[in-house]
């Protein structure tokens, strides 16, 4: 047994994702906070794949291999980088039609940096690794809409919006 003394002590359990003001996010995106939120990420992602591969509609197979995922902090991150390292290592060999290059993830975050609570040398790392696997980074970024399968993308700094479409949102 070992005592640890404290002036205060905050329990907290659990979390919640947060849609920074636009709730209705919720109903156009997958999150990942739960066990139950990770089955039905998994069973949307197999299915993408599944889709695409018996798609003959070369846009439509696009859209289905296009993930984008909001929120560069750790969860993020973990996520984008293990969308591509599916690609590659599983997906590769159960789908031998679908090259890993067409499987596109997009990571938005509004800050300019990956890992924003790490910073420096960790966040510069980070994004380097992330890109180098293909993901493709967009920080500085907020997005404003998502809807009909296309994420719209406004840059802080510029206001300039792109759109992107995805089958996929988290």
């Amino acid at each position: 047994s070992h005592t640890i003394g404290y002036g205060r002590l905050i329990v907290a359990t659990g979390a919640t994702q947060a849609y920074f003001g636009r709730d209705e996010f919720k109903d156009r995106t997958f999150a990942l906070k739960t066990v139950d939120d990770a089955i039905a990420l998994r069973e949307q992602i197999l299915s993408c794949y599944e889709t695409a591969h018996l798609t003959e509609d070369p846009a439509s197979k696009k859209d289905l291999l296009s993930f984008v995922v909001v929120g560069a902090g750790a969860t993020g991150v973990e996520l984008a980088g293990q969308i591509r390292d599916l690609a590659h290592r599983y997906f590769a060999g159960s789908f031998p039609d679908i090259s890993p290059d067409e499987v596109k993830v997009t990571l938005v975050d509004g800050v300019q940096d990956v890992l924003p609570a790490f910073g420096g040398k960790l966040s510069a790392y980070a994004r380097t690794k992330l890109e180098s696997a293909g993901v493709d980074v967009v920080t500085g970024a907020m997005v404003t809409d998502i809807a009909d399968d296309v994420v719209t993308i406004k840059d802080v700094d510029t206001d300039a919006v792109s759109r992107t479409s995805a089958k996929t949102v988290i």
